[in-house]
């Protein structure tokens, strides 16, 4: 053993400069430990990252010329992509134009129009370029305006009506509600309505709700809710009650002739429920 350590010491070179290169080495390896994750392995992984991103930073002007023409290309497809849709769109609003106006005039609204304005904007957007806004013109000589701010409810309801006929088989919409439908219409328009909700309801699977004041249109129904206002001990109560049967032709009798419907009357109920079924 004392010969072994002796030709093992022999063989020691002393260099008292190498080992102060490898404690500073060892300092400065702890020191990256400390700071980037505490072992190796995640120094040499902060390393490679640090170096990937000074690579982009290097070629920067490079990478933005890159990304340049790229934003142009896609910019140049979304403008070609908008004025295909606003061609499209431009040539549906000419036949929904059509569709609506002719609806419109079954519905006691024979000189109304519905212009469909298309307009195109130098920015594109989600949804193109186009600004799309419908206008309503009442009366002849009347210049179209903006349908929500000039029509009436009465108005605003008969043409949705003709909308919803005219896109039935496009809209997702499951269920319409019309209120006031029938403002201002009377006799045979009031019937032409009511059965043009009915062709909605019955040949597009739509549920269509209607509050109505108009025999022509109730009898139309599929089924017929009446609303009763009653008062008693100082209080006001509303009751929902659904008709059928002869309640039903009673209920069309009422709104034809008042509280106490003739023989003429209910007869008469009986004829519109009988034409209204399809």
């Amino acid at each position: 053993m004392a010969r072994d350590l002796g030709r093992y010491a022999a063989g020691i070179r002393s260099d008292p400069a190498r080992l102060g290169e490898v404690e500073e080495r060892l300092y400065l390896l702890g020191r990256l430990c400390r700071k980037h994750g505490g072992t190796l392995a995640d120094v040499v992984e902060r390393w490679q990252a640090m170096k990937a991103e000074l690579d982009d930073i290097g070629s920067f002007e490079e990478g933005l010329a890159q990304r340049r023409e790229a934003v142009a290309h896609a910019e140049a497809a979304a403008r070609a992509a908008a004025a295909a849709l606003t061609a499209s769109r431009a040539k549906a609003a000419s036949g929904l134009e059509k569709k609506v106006n002719a609806t419109m005039r079954e519905l006691a609204l024979g000189n109304a129009r519905l212009p469909v304005l298309v307009e195109t904007r130098a920015e594109v957007g989600p949804t193109g370029a186009d600004k799309v806004q419908f206008l309503f013109a009442p009366n002849l000589g009347d210049p179209p305006r903006p349908l929500a701010k000039i029509a009436s409810g009465g108005e605003l309801s008969r043409v949705m009506l003709a909308v919803k006929q005219a896109l039935a088989r496009t809209d997702q919409v499951l269920t319409y509600v019309f209120d006031e439908v029938d403002a201002g219409v009377g006799g045979g328009a009031a019937e032409t309505i009511g059965r043009k909700l009915q062709k909605i309801a019955r040949e597009n699977d739509r549920q269509v709700l209607v509050i109505t004041h108009l025999p022509q249109i109730a009898a139309f129904a599929d089924a017929h809710i009446r609303v009763v206002k009653t008062t008693a001990g100082g209080r006001t109560r509303v009751a929902i009650e659904p008709v059928s049967g002869k309640e039903r032709t009673a209920e069309i009798a009422r709104m034809l002739g008042g509280a106490t419907p003739s023989a003429e009357a209910t007869a008469h109920a009986n004829q519109m429920l009988r034409r209204a079924r399809p």
